[in-house]
Protein backbone atom coordinates (compact mmCIF):
# COMPACT_ATOMS: atom_id res chain seq x y z
CA UNK A 1 0.00 0.00 0.00
CA UNK A 2 1.10 3.53 -0.84
CA UNK A 3 0.75 6.31 1.37
CA UNK A 4 0.06 9.52 -0.21
CA UNK A 5 -0.25 13.34 1.49
CA UNK A 6 -2.46 15.30 -0.15
CA UNK A 7 -1.75 18.36 -1.01
CA UNK A 8 -2.82 21.28 1.78
CA UNK A 9 -6.19 23.04 0.11
CA UNK A 10 -8.01 25.90 1.64
CA UNK A 11 -10.84 24.76 4.02
CA UNK A 12 -14.27 25.95 2.54
CA UNK A 13 -15.60 26.14 5.90
CA UNK A 14 -14.67 27.56 9.52
CA UNK A 15 -15.29 26.78 12.57
CA UNK A 16 -17.38 29.53 14.41
CA UNK A 17 -16.52 31.15 17.80
CA UNK A 18 -19.21 31.46 20.15
CA UNK A 19 -18.56 33.44 23.99
CA UNK A 20 -21.81 31.30 26.32
CA UNK A 21 -20.95 33.96 29.08
CA UNK A 22 -21.30 37.57 28.31
CA UNK A 23 -22.53 39.68 31.28
CA UNK A 24 -24.61 42.46 30.33
CA UNK A 25 -25.18 45.31 32.36
CA UNK A 26 -28.35 47.16 32.45
CA UNK A 27 -29.73 50.19 34.43
CA UNK A 28 -32.77 49.90 36.76
CA UNK A 29 -34.65 52.13 34.72
CA UNK A 30 -34.14 49.57 31.08
CA UNK A 31 -36.06 47.21 33.01
CA UNK A 32 -39.33 49.30 33.26
CA UNK A 33 -40.44 48.21 29.68
CA UNK A 34 -40.05 44.69 30.51
CA UNK A 35 -42.36 44.99 33.75
CA UNK A 36 -45.82 45.06 34.43
CA UNK A 37 -47.10 48.41 36.17
CA UNK A 38 -47.24 46.30 39.54
CA UNK A 39 -43.88 44.81 39.64
CA UNK A 40 -42.39 48.45 38.73
CA UNK A 41 -44.59 50.02 41.31
CA UNK A 42 -43.08 47.12 43.79
CA UNK A 43 -39.64 47.70 42.39
CA UNK A 44 -39.52 51.43 43.55
CA UNK A 45 -41.01 50.82 46.89
CA UNK A 46 -39.23 47.91 47.98
CA UNK A 47 -36.22 47.25 45.94
CA UNK A 48 -34.72 44.12 44.94
CA UNK A 49 -34.48 42.38 48.16
CA UNK A 50 -31.78 39.17 48.08
CA UNK A 51 -31.46 35.80 50.15
CA UNK A 52 -27.75 36.46 50.65
CA UNK A 53 -25.59 37.53 53.33
CA UNK A 54 -24.46 40.81 51.26
CA UNK A 55 -27.54 42.49 50.81
CA UNK A 56 -25.97 45.88 51.46
CA UNK A 57 -23.28 44.42 48.87
CA UNK A 58 -22.28 42.63 45.82
CA UNK A 59 -21.91 38.89 46.61
CA UNK A 60 -19.02 38.80 43.87
CA UNK A 61 -15.25 39.01 45.38
CA UNK A 62 -14.75 42.71 46.93
CA UNK A 63 -11.12 42.83 45.31
CA UNK A 64 -12.31 42.80 41.36
CA UNK A 65 -15.77 45.01 41.61
CA UNK A 66 -18.41 43.37 39.80
CA UNK A 67 -16.42 40.11 39.26
CA UNK A 68 -14.92 42.04 36.13
CA UNK A 69 -11.51 43.21 35.06
CA UNK A 70 -10.50 46.75 35.77
CA UNK A 71 -10.49 47.64 31.98
CA UNK A 72 -13.72 46.41 31.58
CA UNK A 73 -15.48 49.88 33.17
CA UNK A 74 -16.25 52.03 30.76
CA UNK A 75 -14.47 55.09 30.08
CA UNK A 76 -17.31 57.31 30.17
CA UNK A 77 -18.45 55.87 33.31
CA UNK A 78 -20.99 53.07 33.62
CA UNK A 79 -21.07 49.30 35.12
CA UNK A 80 -18.84 46.42 32.95
CA UNK A 81 -20.73 45.22 30.35
CA UNK A 82 -23.31 48.10 30.27
CA UNK A 83 -21.08 49.87 26.94
CA UNK A 84 -21.88 47.58 23.75
CA UNK A 85 -19.00 49.49 22.39
CA UNK A 86 -16.57 48.63 24.69
CA UNK A 87 -17.60 44.97 24.86
CA UNK A 88 -17.16 45.03 20.71
CA UNK A 89 -13.62 46.03 21.15
CA UNK A 90 -12.83 44.21 23.79
CA UNK A 91 -14.29 41.19 23.01
CA UNK A 92 -16.50 40.60 20.31
CA UNK A 93 -14.53 42.05 17.80
CA UNK A 94 -10.90 41.35 18.93
CA UNK A 95 -11.61 37.66 19.24
CA UNK A 96 -13.94 37.83 15.75
CA UNK A 97 -17.04 36.09 18.30
CA UNK A 98 -20.16 35.06 15.85
CA UNK A 99 -22.32 34.87 18.55
CA UNK A 100 -22.42 35.60 22.22
CA UNK A 101 -24.79 34.48 24.96
CA UNK A 102 -25.78 37.38 27.49
CA UNK A 103 -25.73 35.75 30.73
CA UNK A 104 -26.98 39.03 33.58
CA UNK A 105 -25.36 38.62 36.63
CA UNK A 106 -27.51 41.48 38.60
CA UNK A 107 -30.07 42.12 39.10
CA UNK A 108 -31.56 38.81 37.81
CA UNK A 109 -34.44 38.18 40.44
CA UNK A 110 -32.60 35.05 41.24
CA UNK A 111 -33.55 34.54 44.73
CA UNK A 112 -35.58 37.92 45.17
CA UNK A 113 -37.51 37.27 48.85
CA UNK A 114 -40.52 37.72 46.95
CA UNK A 115 -40.87 34.68 44.52
CA UNK A 116 -43.46 36.35 42.22
CA UNK A 117 -41.64 39.71 41.75
CA UNK A 118 -38.25 37.18 41.60
CA UNK A 119 -39.90 35.77 38.68
CA UNK A 120 -41.05 39.01 36.63
CA UNK A 121 -37.80 40.51 37.09
CA UNK A 122 -36.15 37.07 35.80
CA UNK A 123 -38.58 37.58 32.72
CA UNK A 124 -37.46 40.94 32.42
CA UNK A 125 -34.01 40.03 32.26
Amino acid sequence: MNVELRPNRAQKTRYGLVDCDIHPKMLIEEYRKHLSNQWWSYLQTYGIRPRHGFTKSYPMPKITPQAARRDAWPPGGGQPGSDLGLMREQLLDLYDMDYGILNPLQPTGQGDQNPEFSAALAFAA
